[in-house]
């Protein structure tokens, strides 16, 4: 009992001290309050949009926060915000906190504030090139591009969308092209457009043109011009422009023209060239081709290693289309072809001389002559190939331009009265055909030293040059024997019976106007056209001293009948001088419209003089039109060696006068259609192969042949 009440009283006693000790203190209630203890936290609002969203690339703004404690009241200044983690350059979703503590020490409860950085901005498009853009009406349509940038996503160019379907090239106009790209976020750029503009060209630059001479051909150069769509070749010729050939294709740059040297009037002629496209033609400057005359001839000598001296081109044939020659010499037989318009060395064929040639219209089958024999090459993998070799002795040769019939001249058949052997192509092998004999055969008449067939093989012309009828023109007297060696032409056709004669022809006599006339040789040469219509009968003994002639018939409603005679007296000089032996080569364009004379032993008639310079030698062209025969020649109807002044080096002189030998126009031969020329001569050059030095004079009576 004692004990709990001594506690009770001990308890009592404090707290009457206690009491006593606050109410000494003056009686401030507030000093109860601060002597309590603060454990309530401050409490943190956030201000503005939670989750705040914002555009990449902004700057961040904060939108800050209050906080209030109920002891310490607004600690908004005390707030402790950290926005460490946001990258304002990159999209997505950032956390900003807010932190406070209180006096007492109470850190309020962390609020945290959504930040989201969203792409907003639109990538931006820049165009590559012009705008507008100009293309030539036609040209193909390339676009130059654009690129595009975004701020985020960098280079999106590749993601370009370009819509070029509304642009039509081939019609003059405006077009817009658009251009569209979005980036990773979806934000579309401002579309952008380019105007496409389809113009006409502008005129080309007027093209620089020159010219060159090249064998048979007129070679021009120009610079290629830009924005041409293609190019014109003109000549111009007596103030009278004409287009030669088809228009040109842009990108070239040369042109080979083929021209005939012995018809082209080189002086007159100029030429020019337009560059064209559709808004128009530029015409370039005129140009002459006069100084190219001699870069255009052919000159032909033996090819190299073949051991040629003298002789060259005593037998020629040119074939049909001109494009192949083949020429007798020493070494053999010399074969030469243009391809492509460039004349190239094709064949050597080991024949020597070959004494009679014949070529068909390819120049693929040819027939030779030699050692008594008729042999066929026919051209097989570029090499010529014996195909036949026919027991007849040929002295003259022709052949249908197929290659498939032959006629070959016996004139030394019968003790010299002479045949004709006639063969055609069958199954592969030449067959003998009929053999042909004149009316009044007699020996010594040589029939068969000359012929020429008809293209189809069904009209034959053959000559007789020492046939001895007095017999004049056509029809005459066969069985007068009187006078040896005057000569006669007969004409054979192959009808529904076989071969038959049925034209009989004699020299005219005194159509040439020379009562003294005699008419040796006559039809020592014949050629015929293709359609057996035309002849060309050669005499080239007539007149005094030995003048020669040619006489042209032609078929007029059914019947033979004389058509012109070219005599010496007008193809050379006025009285006959300086020319001798006009006829013994002659030859004939297939329509029969163009002749072509060689005459060995002619004087040119450029000199004043027929004694001072002998026997240079001369060819003579005739052109037929509306029925009357003209120089074929532009310049006139003469044509000479381009060396002539080079055997003056050699000629041999005496007192009264010289000689010179040159003997051009010794063969001679047209192509069917007349464009190509070629002529034999006894030229001195040593030179070898195509083109060379016909300058030379080393070697006397070498031989060569000049194309035109």
């Amino acid at each position: 009992m004692m004990t709990r009440h001594t506690s009770f009283r001990t308890i009592l006693t404090m707290s009457v001290l206690l009491l006593a000790s606050c109410n000494s203190s003056g009686g401030d209630s507030g000093n109860a309050n601060r002597n309590t203890s603060d454990n309530a936290s401050p409490v943190i609002t956030l201000t503005g949009d939670n989750p705040q969203v914002i555009a990449v690339g902004e700057a961040y703004v904060e939108l800050g926060a209050t906080a209030s404690d109920n002891r310490d009241g607004d600690l908004t200044a005390s707030i402790a915000i950290n926005a460490s983690a946001i990258d304002s350059s990159v999209p997505g979703t950032y956390q900003v906190t807010y932190d406070v503590t209180d006096a007492a020490g109470n850190a309020a409860i962390t609020v945290t504030r959504t930040v989201t950085y969203e792409d907003r901005t639109p990538p931006v498009i820049s165009l590559v090139g012009d705008d507008p853009l100009v293309i030539t009406i036609g040209n193909v349509y390339i676009d130059p591009g654009a690129t595009a940038s975004d701020n985020v996503d960098g280079d999106i160019s590749a993601s370009i969308t370009i819509d070029a379907s509304g642009v039509d090239i081939s019609t003059l106009g405006d077009y817009l092209v658009t251009y569209s790209v979005s980036d990773a976020a979806g934000n579309a750029a401002a579309t952008v457009t380019r105007t496409i503009r389809v113009e006409d060209p502008p005129l080309p630059n007027a093209p620089n043109l020159s010219v060159e001479g090249d064998i048979k051909t007129l070679v021009f150069s120009w610079d290629d011009s830009e924005k041409v769509d293609f190019y014109r070749l003109f000549s111009v010729s007596d103030g009278q422009s004409q287009q030669e050939g088809g228009d040109i294709p842009a990108g070239s740059k040369t042109l080979r023209m083929e021209i005939a040297v012995h018809l082209f009037d080189f002086e007159a002629s100029q030429f020019e060239m337009e560059a064209c496209n559709r808004t128009g033609c530029a015409l370039s400057q005129r140009i002459s081709v006069d100084h190219l005359q001699e870069d255009t001839i052919g000159y032909f000598k033996p090819i190299a290693g073949t051991g040629e001296t003298h002789g060259f081109g005593s037998t020629m044939a040119l074939s049909g289309t001109g494009k192949v020659m083949v020429v007798g010499g020493k070494g053999g037989l010399h074969v030469y072809r243009s391809v492509d318009g460039m004349w190239i060395e094709d064949a050597l064929i080991d024949v020597r001389w070959g004494s009679a040639l014949a070529l068909s219209r390819s120049g693929n089958v040819l027939a030779v002559a030699s050692g008594g024999k008729t042999v066929v090459y026919t051209r097989e993998l570029n090499n010529y190939v014996r195909t036949a070799e026919l027991d007849v002795n040929a002295w003259a040769i022709d052949m249908t331009p197929d290659g498939r019939n032959l006629a070959i001249g016996r004139p030394d058949y019968a003790e010299f009265a002479g045949a004709v052997q006639l063969y055609h192509l069958q199954g592969g092998q030449w067959r003998e055909g009929a053999l042909l004999i004149a009316s009044n055969a007699d020996s010594g008449d040589s029939f068969g030293s000359s012929l020429s067939l008809s293209s189809d093989g069904n009209v034959l012309v053959v000559g007789a040059p020492n046939e001895q009828s007095t017999a004049s023109g056509i029809g005459g007297d066969q069985s007068d024997n009187s006078s040896y060696g005057e000569g006669a032409a007969y004409v054979f056709e192959n009808r529904a019976l076989g071969w038959i004669q049925s034209t009989y022809i004699k020299s005219t006599r005194g159509a040439l106007g020379q009562a003294w006339a005699t008419n040796n040789d006559f039809a020592s040469t014949v050629e015929m056209s293709a359609d057996g219509g035309t002849l060309a009968i050669g005499n080239p003994g007539y007149g005094f001293p030995y003048n020669g002639a040619v006489e042209i018939y032609r078929i007029e409603s059914g019947h033979w009948m004389l058509d012109r005679v070219f005599s010496g007296r007008g193809v050379c000089y006025s009285d006959g001088s300086g020319c001798d032996h006009i006829g013994a080569a002659i030859s004939l364009s297939a329509d029969g419209n163009t002749l072509a004379l060689g005459c060995q032993d002619c004087d040119p008639s450029f000199y004043d003089d027929d004694t001072e310079y002998e026997d240079f030698g001369a060819a003579y062209l005739y052109s037929r039109a509306s029925g009357e025969w003209q120089p074929g020649s532009k310049r006139d109807s003469q044509i000479v060696a381009p060396n002539w002044r080079v055997e003056q080096d050699w000629c041999e002189f005496s007192t009264y006068w010289a000689y010179c030998g040159n003997d051009f126009g010794k063969t001679i031969a047209l192509s069917e259609d007349g464009q190509t020329l070629a002529v034999g001569t006894n030229d001195p050059s040593a030179a070898t192969g195509i083109g060379g030095d016909w300058n030379d004079n080393s070697l006397q009576g070498a031989g060569s042949i000049f194309i035109y």
